[in-house]
């Protein structure tokens, strides 16, 4: 069975946002991804990003419409397989905080070039970092 999963890259004033996975994880352990979380059966990855990050750190996005600007496919990691949707969202309510601590031992906002030397979840997630570095209007 793959697990589908959706995150949220989440950038603001202060970077992007970043869960630290805990050490004693079952995938992906003492990485740093970004929030989201697994697609249950008959929803759209959309409006699980949406519940997701409201669960996880308590904010409140509006379920994308679009396609997500990356995915990622994991078949080594995770034996079952992964497939993971991102969407990169600067519209939120609410102030960020670790809400899920029986999966992350933090949140913290990064620079994205800071981000760059973590030990990231998916190799994926460093373009996407780039990406956000090479675009960033407040340079």
């Amino acid at each position: 069975m793959t697990h589908r999963i959706a995150v949220g890259v989440l950038v603001g004033p202060l970077g992007v946002l970043m869960c630290h996975r805990l050490p004693s994880a079952r995938w992906y352990p003492d990485t740093w991804d970004f929030p989201g979380g697994h697609i249950e059966d008959g929803e759209g990855a959309g409006e699980a990003l949406a519940r997701e990050l409201l669960e996880e750190i308590g904010v409140t996005v509006r379920a994308p419409a679009s396609a997500p600007a990356f995915t990622v496919r994991d078949n080594v990691a995770s034996p079952d397989g992964l497939h993971l949707s991102g969407w990169v969202l600067d519209t939120r309510s609410g102030v960020p905080a670790n809400l899920a601590t029986g999966e992350h031992s933090e949140t913290r906002w990064l620079c994205p070039e800071d981000a760059l030397g973590l030990n990231l979840a998916h190799r994926p997630y460093a373009e996407v970092l780039r990406h956000i570095l090479r675009t960033d209007p407040r340079k």
